[in-house]
């Protein structure tokens, strides 16, 4: 907030653990470190990237910061993947003493959030409804499987005509002329 960074921007940082933001090997290792600390470790590295990369970051204008977070530092992070794992146990053990590594509990005035409907639409129904309408599905389901059905004999009907008309080169079985191809599109 006090550098007017959008949060956009960082957006996807979080969403895949830096996996394609910064180079392959380095992921790895911070979805190690990921697995062994959970959620602190994203903004402790996203803290440690601003760190790592401050002087850089400070002489770019807002258009260039964007193309430089997601591509420059994917491409060529500028440090070597030990000294930023080192930087990021510094900065999560900072994040740690000072107790900035979890959000802050709620103030006691704050209501809790809690869902509208006790666990979505479904469960507002009575369990009748939802019987109902499951019935109804299955009802269409063994609708269109007969609709399949039919269709199904049908094209095996069409599929053997052809058939036989193309092993006896166009001849009709059931007569002995030779059929064209437009009295054969008709059928």
């Amino acid at each position: 907030e006090k550098s007017d960074i959008p949060y956009i921007y960082l957006t996807k940082w979080w969403f895949g653990c830096f996996l394609d933001r910064v180079p392959f090997s380095l992921a790895l290792r911070l979805w190690d470190v990921y697995i062994l600390e959970g959620d602190p470790i994203l903004l402790a590295m996203a803290l440690n990237i601003m760190k790592m990369h401050e002087k850089t970051i400070r002489k770019l204008q807002m258009e260039t910061f964007m193309d430089f977070i997601q591509n420059t530092i994917a491409n060529n992070f500028g440090y070597s993947d030990d000294e930023t794992m080192y930087s990021l146990r510094e900065v999560l053990s900072r994040l740690k003493s000072d107790g900035l590594h979890y959000p802050p509990p709620p103030k006691p005035d704050d209501l809790p959030e809690v869902p509208t409907k006790a666990l979505g639409p479904i469960l507002s129904k009575p369990i009748s409804s939802i019987r109902e309408e499951q019935e109804e599905i299955k009802s269409r389901r063994s609708h269109a499987a007969c609709e399949w059905q039919e269709f199904d004999s049908a094209f095996d009907e069409v599929y053997e005509f052809y058939y036989e008309y193309y092993i006896n080169e166009g001849i009709d079985s059931d007569s002995d002329e030779i059929g064209d191809m437009a009295t054969l599109s008709l059928l």
